[in-house]
């Protein structure tokens, strides 16, 4: 990419890049992505280093067993996170709904088209996903390769900007044909929340997260408050039961509303390097439960904008769980 760290990868973009280049006809709008899953994979990157220096630290033959795969890893930083193909907005600070995150840059709702590309920290609150286009199995290759190839960061100070130019190529080769592959109506649903973003969150939104969206953090109903208990006994007839007898309920689910309420829950325990064996199990379970009901998102949800020629993005990492 050019750069010695993420902060002037991200300076660079400030001064040439605006989100105006999402308007219709989103010919352009791979640009944003390309940059915004770069950003998004060195983050995950040090996150997965923190994760196997916990392993080698409390190495043990629980650790060993235990260990997910670099898919799965990426899988449930796209579930806890919050995808960087996606237009988010954070609920539960106040004033912070007037603020979107669209396609991982941060932007006023209000005038969104109009603004620069401001790409921030990874956001430490949990985001309502309003529409997500679908990441490729091709995508998540891309992403994985950065997981490879990434030097060792837990000493540095500064992110480094360690992606090389045949990923980023790569990278950006998908985003286009994953933009190129949505469905006209998709196409057109995502052109008209993002010239009127207030009649695409009443459009898009179920009904439960529309309401808790309108509401102040102070009379919206308390998401931390929610135990990760409850959430795991929720979830267990949807992961137990393959049949017809839940999924025929699927369009009466808020699933931007329950995806939402597990990433509250699961960003309590984030990894670090700090942590004892026991916290960093917890966050690994935690994030599992929020991998699961993202999954049951992106195959339940007309929020989920699905390429064409990429029907069914996460069975193959989910059996692999």
């Amino acid at each position: 990419m050019g750069f010695a760290t993420l902060s002037d990868a991200v300076a660079s973009w400030l001064a040439k890049l605006s989100l105006h280049i999402c308007a219709p006809p989103l010919d352009q709008l791979y640009v944003l992505l390309t940059a915004s899953v770069c950003a998004f994979t060195m983050e995950c990157a040090r996150a997965w280093q923190i994760y196997c220096a916990l392993i080698r630290k409390n190495l043990c033959g629980d650790a060993a067993h235990e260990r997910c795969t670099k898919d799965v890893f990426l899988h449930r930083c796209l579930a806890c996170w919050g995808s960087p193909l996606a237009v988010h907005v954070a609920v539960e600070r106040v004033q912070s709904t007037k603020e979107v995150r669209c396609f991982g840059f941060a932007t006023c709702r209000d005038a969104m088209l109009d603004a620069p590309a401001m790409y921030p920290a990874k956001s430490p609150e949990a985001l309502l996903t309003v529409l997500e286009i679908g990441v490729t199995p091709g995508l998540l290759s891309c992403m994985k390769r950065c997981l490879n190839t990434a030097p060792d960061m837990l000493e540095e100070h500064a992110m480094p900007c360690f992606v090389q130019q045949d990923t980023v190529s790569a990278v950006q080769l998908e985003c286009e044909r994953a933009v190129a592959f949505l469905t006209e109506d998709d196409k057109q649903r995502l052109c008209a929340l993002l010239k009127d973003m207030d009649s695409g969150f009443s459009d898009n939104l179920s009904s439960k997260a529309y309401e808790r969206l309108r509401r102040s953090p102070s009379t919206s109903p308390q998401m931390s408050a929610e135990s990760f208990e409850e959430l795991k006994e929720w979830l267990r007839p949807w992961t137990s039961t393959r049949g017809t007898d839940m999924h025929a309920l699927a369009q009466e689910v808020p699933w931007d509303d329950y995806l939402l309420r597990s990433r509250s829950v699961a960003r309590q325990h984030v990894l670090n390097e700090s942590m004892s064996w026991e916290e960093c199990c917890q966050a690994m379970e935690e994030s599992d439960v929020v991998s699961k009901i993202y999954t049951l998102f992106q195959e339940m949800s007309a929020q989920y904008l699905r390429p064409t020629f990429h029907p069914h993005p996460t069975a193959s990492v989910e059996s692999r769980a």
